[in-house]
């Protein structure tokens, strides 16, 4: 897996090639299934995800998730009820429907999962990374399938009025492991 490492504790960004088409027909296909995303205050956020489990066996999942975990990366796909919000599943097909009102994501760092492996199905996609003083101190643009430290540090997503597609898996490896396992996989 070549890698491109960001120079911060933020993001791994990899040059996996992979083609978005093959990703197309799951909007067709469980289009009926999305459902808004809320915080943990139950506000809506502007992104609609899918957490049906049988999007875990669709073959271009399938192969992303086998993908990985030869490498090491650890998934877990039992969903969490027990924490508020949305977003406790371990994966999410996610497409924007943002209101008349500007929607964001909030500053925030996720308390379930460590990592967030991110595959970006439409550009441009931005993610932006903030101090304790909530200070900006990183603004990612994906390129290409990214792993984000979502429980390390306060990151959040400004809204935008450009499509947002993408697909997520929430990772279980500590941000030291997935750091180790990009260095291991390049040689």
């Amino acid at each position: 897996m070549y890698t491109e490492r960001t120079k911060n504790n933020f993001v791994v960004e990899t040059s996996i090639g992979y083609n978005i088409d093959e990703f197309s027909y799951l909007y067709d296909k469980y289009d009926n299934e999305f459902e808004m995303y809320h915080s943990k205050h139950g506000i809506p956020l502007g992104l609609e995800v899918v957490y049906n489990p049988e999007i875990l066996k669709e073959p271009i999942i399938n192969y992303w998730i086998r993908y990985f975990e030869k490498f090491g990366f650890k998934f877990n796909f039992e969903k969490d009820e027990s924490m508020p919000g949305s977003g406790q599943a371990g994966f999410q097909l996610v497409r924007t429907n943002f209101q008349e009102e500007a929607t964001k994501v909030d500053i925030h760092r996720d308390n379930f999962r460590p990592a967030g492996l991110i595959i970006p199905l439409s550009f441009p996609q931005r993610i932006q990374w903030y101090d304790s003083n909530k200070k900006l101190v990183y603004d990612h643009n994906y390129t290409q399938i990214t792993f984000i430290n979502a429980g390390g540090y306060n990151h959040g997503v400004e809204y935008s009025p450009d499509c947002r597609w993408q697909f997520q898996l929430d990772c279980f490896n500590s941000w030291d492991e997935i750091n180790h396992i990009v260095q291991k996989s390049l040689s």
